[in-house]
């Protein structure tokens, strides 16, 4: 919300901008018909020459929580995890963690928002991100945590989505979307308060504390140890 507010309300920018699904934006930085895009920190590797700008991404402060694998039972039991299909750096986040630290290889289900259950079943976990990280049933059980155990593994924060740039785009032009962005971050409240969060602002506006938008050297290192160890476990993917 406050890089939408920036982009559209920073008066020294402008830009025709497209709200698409995370695959299309790939698509269109990658077919060039697009000059930038904020994709999913997973699928930069895949792009050739495109490559991350401006200083800004989408990461966890570490505050609050930003994706969570919810269910109930041991270990033993998990079988499969549902998972939103845009939200590809989290499903590969989870599958990092789940080896990493329970030696686990579920299968991972995609599972469209509109079909997205309210409650696991036995054997399965949920991936939680965005609004159901943040307003999660309280009586739905925790499994874990995937930021924070990111950061116990890697000792590095953890970057969700970057903006990245096709070869040969304008650096004035970029420099231009940098302070789009900074005026969109700086006014958080004001876009909160034009959103869809509007009816519930102060539990909105408390739960941004949750995202930490700089991406500076830390991300940076995060970004490169996700691409080098967070990707090598190839997750078992039933696209549904």
């Amino acid at each position: 919300m406050p890089f939408l507010y920036g982009i559209r309300r920073e008066g020294n920018f402008r830009a025709d901008l497209s709200l698409v699904s995370p695959r299309d934006c790939i698509v269109r930085i990658s077919d060039g018909s697009a000059d930038v895009a904020l994709i999913p920190a997973d699928a930069v590797p895949s792009l050739g020459e495109a490559h991350p700008v401006t200083g800004y991404c989408i990461g966890a402060a570490g505050r609050l929580p930003l994706a969570l694998l919810a269910g109930a039972g041991t270990t033993s039991e998990v079988r499969r995890v549902l998972f939103d299909p845009d939200r590809t750096a989290a499903m590969r986040l989870a599958a990092h963690v789940l080896y990493r630290r329970w030696n686990l290889a579920p299968e991972f289900a995609a599972c469209p928002p509109g079909e997205f259950p309210d409650a696991p079943d036995p054997g399965d976990l949920l991936l939680l991100t965005g609004d159901r990280a943040a307003f999660r049933a309280p009586q739905l059980p925790l499994f874990c945590d995937l930021t924070a155990e990111w950061r116990r593994l890697a000792r590095l924060p953890f970057v969700f989505w970057v903006w990245v740039a096709r070869a040969g785009v304008d650096p004035e032009w970029i420099e231009g979307l940098h302070n789009a962005l900074t005026f969109g971050i700086e006014h958080t409240y004001e876009a909160l308060a034009e959103s869809e969060y509007a009816s519930r602002l102060g539990e909105a506006y408390a739960y941004s504390a949750a995202f930490d938008y700089i991406f500076d050297n830390q991300k940076e290192k995060a970004l490169r140890k996700f691409w080098d160890a967070g990707l090598k476990i190839a997750p078992r993917v039933n696209p549904g």
